[in-house]
């Protein structure tokens, strides 16, 4: 009978006390590279048009050890199984705009941090938003007075 056994290999650094000043406080042994980071919460919609989605999201609580490097940010049509990747670009900053999405389709995205160690799980899906242009964008371009006259020009043809 044979025996199986499991390696995990990681990249780690050998850390020599000798090698230290004497009143350096660092332990001797392995220090190993970072661990993937954890999972984000959901991103929020922030802003929605025809063909664009904007989110918002923050970092995972934890990074893994490793500063986070990038942000992988997938969406899916409402009601799919398969996910997408909205982007191949590198995106440092906790907000981005999806775009070339379908007028009218409803959309739900989800974002996973990567760190040197490689990209952590995906958070779970944001709440559904349909790609379209919305009213609301208008009325605050508007005073209500003009808006008014709007409305119940366009009653009247």
């Amino acid at each position: 009978m044979k025996d199986y056994f499991r390696v995990k290999v990681a990249y780690c650094q050998l850390v020599n006390k000798h090698d230290h000043d004497d009143d350096d406080d660092d332990d001797d042994g392995d220090i190993c590279g970072a661990e993937k980071p954890g999972k984000p919460d959901p991103p929020e919609i922030t802003s929605a048009a025809k063909s664009t989605v904007s989110l918002s999201y923050k970092p995972p609580a934890d990074d893994g050890g490793s500063e986070i490097t990038n942000y992988v940010i997938e969406h899916r049509e409402e009601g799919l199984a398969k996910w997408t990747r909205a982007t191949k670009e590198t995106i440092s900053k906790t907000s981005y705009t999806i775009t070339g999405l379908t007028a009218n389709s409803v959309y739900e995205f989800r974002v996973a941090a990567e760190n040197k160690a490689g990209v952590g799980p995906a958070s779970e899906p944001s709440q559904p938003v349909a790609a379209k242009e919305t009213v609301c964008e208008y009325i605050t371009q508007v005073s209500m007075y003009t808006l008014c006259i709007y409305v119940y020009y366009r009653y009247r043809k």
